[in-house]
Order: C-alpha cells, then structure tokens, then sequence
C-alpha cells in the first residue's frame, strides 16, 4: 500500500518540527545549564584549551583539518561557532586561526548552498514539492527588489543577523 504524496509531506515536515523543537529545547538547556555552572564552563573550557593545545602539538594538519571541518558542520546546522574560531585562534594564533575558520565558512556555506539548491531541485521550493511559496506575494516582493537593486538587497542580507547556511540559500 502506497503513502500518498501529501501524507508523506506531512510527515517529512511533522520530523523536521520535531528536530527543530529538540535542537531548540537542547540549546536551550545548554544555555541554562552554562549560566548556573559558569565556573565549571570556564573550568571545561580551559581544559579544552589545555588538551587542544596537547593535540596540536602533536599533530597540527590534523588537528586543523579537524577544526575546519567542525566549524564547516556548526555552520551547515546553523549553530554558533564562535567557542571554536575562538579555540582555533588561541590554539594556532590570529592569523592561522582566522584563515582556518575563514575555511571552514566558506566549505560550510558551500555545502549550505549545495543542500538547498539540491533540495529545491528535488522537492520544489517549499521542501515537498509544492510551488505555494513562490506564488506568495512576500517571495514575489522579495524577488523584484533583489532584481532591482541587487547590491543593496545583498548588504542587507549578509547584515541581518540569519545563520549563514539561510543566508546563502537564496
């Protein structure tokens, strides 16, 4: 027995509520969580320091690859990354550090830009195959701006504080 079409749209976005209010839910416990244990955050962080810093040591291409590739994925998931450009900069120095971060943006908005432009070939704009969205008068709106003063339109959206795997997509 086949799901229909529109069954299965509703269960796709039925998971990916659910993964939202979970992400949402666990950030905010970890916030919570930082803001009543601030000493043992600062405690953990340090030795996180301490142990980056051991690893690096030991093997810094890796150690690197690795760093770039984790900031590359927090952006991907649209979770802050500054705790790692921060630990990145103080394991390798200001301009090690900031180059290796500048990597793992651009290799994280390069797959953020890879995963919407693919799902929007597959599954049409709204991520189910239906074209709602770009009949709504907003997108339309949106889109006749963009066309008519591109730079401008540009500025304000790198401006805006969005995670940078939207700010890519379109």
């Amino acid at each position: 027995m086949a799901i229909s079409p529109s069954r299965r749209c509703s269960w796709v976005w039925a998971r990916r509520v659910a993964l939202l209010a979970l992400i949402i839910v666990g950030t905010s416990l970890a916030i919570i969580t930082a803001l009543f244990h601030m000493d043992a955050l600062t405690t953990s962080f340090r030795a996180l320091q301490t142990r980056a810093r051991e690893w690096a040591s030991r093997s810094p291409a890796l150690v690197a690859l690795c760093g770039v590739l984790l900031v590359s994925v927090w952006i991907v998931c649209c979770v802050p990354s500054s705790p790692i450009e921060m630990l990145l900069g103080y394991v390798y120095g200001l301009l090690p550090g900031f180059i290796l971060v500048y990597l793992g943006k651009v290799l994280g908005c390069g797959a953020s830009y890879y995963i919407g432009r693919r799902a929007r070939e597959r599954h049409g704009c709204c991520g189910c195959g239906g074209s709602r969205l770009l009949r709504s008068e907003i997108v339309e709106a949106v889109a006749i701006v963009a066309r008519e003063h591109p730079y401008r339109c540009s500025l304000l959206i790198r401006a805006a504080y969005i995670p940078i795997a939207f700010k890519v997509c379109e």
